[in-house]
């Protein structure tokens, strides 16, 4: 009874509101936060069939359907439900979709729905709880039985104990893999006979955006195919990198390779598989659910240049280096890929890196193929460039992380040609810290005219420098920022003493130098020198001289913040660099001084006391 009655008060809607008229569900990824006590705001990313036929989804579109910017309420067969595992659920007209694209040719809507829900408590009496996605149906031209015109059903887990927010599922709604560049294996099954399969690989990355916690990967469901009888599909995840590897067999492969020929200007396709995964961390799991589609063409597929897709053999053997990039002005160091490489950013500072795309021309006329991107995930106040070239074609990423998004980052990319076909994704993966105390690093001492050269201090306030009556003393000091886009400035703490003089600043060789700086700021590491010629009334004077070196705050309102780091260094004059005593012989002190008579113009000795 309290169920009805919950059912009831939640859906405010009759049941002939419910559509019938086939599957439209695509891609479903969800993912939650806490905003402050026990308030959780989930987020859910969801695809769907353009053209389903209800009423509740038409928009601003020529055709009367949905568009970019359109806010559509989710319908279906059966209702789509968030249920909070609380006795609380919404459904219906509550559960809207705010489309960010969509696509006419490929019959599909893409958006984002957005939901807050207070827990009474940080969790269900010691155990997480369980959020469910549902409704039906899926779409229908799948070819695994689990998923052909059924319910879906997506679910995280939350633990307020424990997580703050849980991990971020980077995947695109549909894979579509090419079958020109698919490896070829040999299976061979208990009985000796061998059979053929077909391998497709791609990443299916994960990340915690609130920091560097591992996030494991593995799948939800497993997977089937159908061909008379359900046949499973070898399958396997790289828990660590989201790497997936589907090993069909010949008669799988050939299902999937189904075409229809019979309708003028379709490209033949293959068919859909729906996979879903989870990625975990502790008190914390996240599912996506998304299609994978072996795709029979007779033209290459678009690719993103110099991607970790090549890894897995989905890219043409040579990235045809015929091509002419010059027009594209690339940067000479290429984007770096996840999950073989990573970016470092700090907050306050840009961070920009440059995707190029190109489609093979194979045959008279291809050349005319145009190559453009598709996204996901790209972060809050990040910029695209325009696209420049139509093939190949680049991109330019630029994004100045603000202090609330700490922690880290994954964006992906497809190559799209204009006639719809998409490539293999390829990520980008960036870190993203607080932006660092700017170091000193070893300060070097000289004294004019000292055959015994220069000294190193760390500058550890253990070491005294010595200041010699008459000799000019030159101490300098280097300061340098990890942070290679920082800029600093090195200054003086208080007054110097009387005869010293801070020189004019320069910039140098930042000794934290690697290829972590992309392109450093003229002035991430600078140093200044302190000449120093004591008075002749200063022996036996003790000081301390304190050194500063201060960094920038950034862009996006100073979210690095200025940060200054202040190193002191005791300085002790001396009357003399050597003193002799009454006990020792002057000859023999310069031999040991490795100071020759010869050389010797004069020797003074005033006084044996400092």
């Amino acid at each position: 009874l309290a169920l009805v009655l919950i059912l009831k008060g939640t859906f405010g809607q009759s049941n002939n509101m419910l559509e019938n008229n086939g599957g439209h569900f695509r891609f479903g990824n969800i993912r939650w936060r806490r905003l402050s006590g026990n308030n959780v705001e989930f987020t859910l990313e969801t695809s769907w069939r353009r053209d389903f036929g209800s009423t509740y989804w038409q928009g601003r579109g020529p055709d009367g359907l949905a568009i970019t910017g359109d806010i559509i309420a989710l319908n279906g067969r059966q209702w789509p439900i968030l249920q909070f595992g609380d006795d609380v659920m919404m459904a219906g007209e509550y559960l809207k979709l705010t489309v960010e694209a969509y696509s006419l040719v490929e019959n599909w809507v893409f958006g984002t729905s957005v939901i807050v829900h207070k827990y009474s408590a940080l969790n269900n009496r010691g155990l997480p709880w369980i959020v469910r996605f549902t409704g039906c149906c899926k779409i229908s031209p799948v070819n695994d039985l689990d998923s052909k015109d059924m319910p879906w059903d997506i679910s995280c887990l939350v633990d307020l104990s424990l997580q703050e927010m849980s991990p971020r599922i980077m995947a695109v709604p549909l894979y579509s893999i090419p079958n020109t560049n698919i490896s070829r294996v040999r299976w061979e099954r208990e009985d000796n006979a061998e059979f053929p399969l077909t391998t497709v690989s791609f990443y299916v990355p994960a990340f915690h955006p609130g920091g560097r916690q591992r996030v494991k990967m593995d799948f939800a469901n497993h997977v089937t195919t159908l061909s008379g009888t359900v046949t499973p599909i070898d399958s396997s995840i790289d828990s660590d990198t989201g790497g997936v590897s589907l090993h069909f067999p010949a008669v799988a492969f050939a299902e999937s390779a189904q075409s229809d020929w019979s309708l003028p200007g379709v490209r033949p396709l293959g068919m859909f598989y729906f996979i879903k995964v989870n990625a975990s961390i502790s008190g914390a799991t996240v599912q996506c659910d998304f299609m994978m589609r072996i795709e029979l063409l007779t033209m290459p597929l678009p690719y993103i240049l110099f991607g970790a897709a090549a890894l897995l053999g989905n890219l043409p053997d040579t990235a045809s280096s015929t091509v002419d990039f010059k027009s594209l002005r690339l940067p000479a160091e290429r984007p770096r890929f996840f999950p073989i490489e990573s970016y470092q950013a700090y907050t306050g500072f840009p961070l920009s890196y440059t995707v190029s795309a190109y489609v093979p021309a194979v045959g008279f006329g291809d050349a005319a193929r145009n190559v453009g991107f598709g996204t996901q995930g790209v972060p809050r106040q990040a910029l695209l460039s325009a696209v420049r070239g139509t093939n190949p074609a680049a991109m330019d990423f630029v994004w100045t992380p603000c202090y609330d998004q700490i922690g880290q980052q994954i964006t992906c990319y497809e190559a799209v040609e204009s006639g719809t076909n998409a490539s293999v994704p390829e990520c980008v993966n960036v870190y993203v810290d607080p932006d660092p105390l700017p170091l000193f690093h070893v300060a070097i001492d000289q004294t004019m005219g000292d055959p015994f050269g220069s000294l190193q201090h760390n500058m550890s306030g253990m070491e005294m420098v010595i200041v010699t009556l008459g000799a000019l003393k030159v101490y300098t000091v280097t300061g340098y920022d990890i942070n290679c886009q920082d800029s600093l400035q090195i200054s003086i703490e208080g007054n110097l003493p009387p005869g010293a003089v801070l020189g004019a600043q320069q910039a140098t060789l930042n000794p934290a130098y690697d290829s972590r700086c992309l392109s450093p700021s003229a002035n991430n590491a600078v140093n200044r020198s302190l000449t120093w010629l004591a008075p002749p009334n200063f022996g036996g004077n003790i000081s301390t001289i304190c050194f500063s070196v201060t960094d920038e705050c950034g862009g996006c309102t100073c979210a690095g913040g200025r940060n200054t780091t202040v190193q002191c260094v005791v300085f002790k004059v001396v009357k003399c660099r050597y003193s002799v005593g009454n006990e020792h012989q002057v000859p023999k002190m310069l031999v040991h001084m490795m100071c020759w008579c010869s050389q010797l113009q004069a020797v003074i000795i005033n006084d044996f006391k400092e």
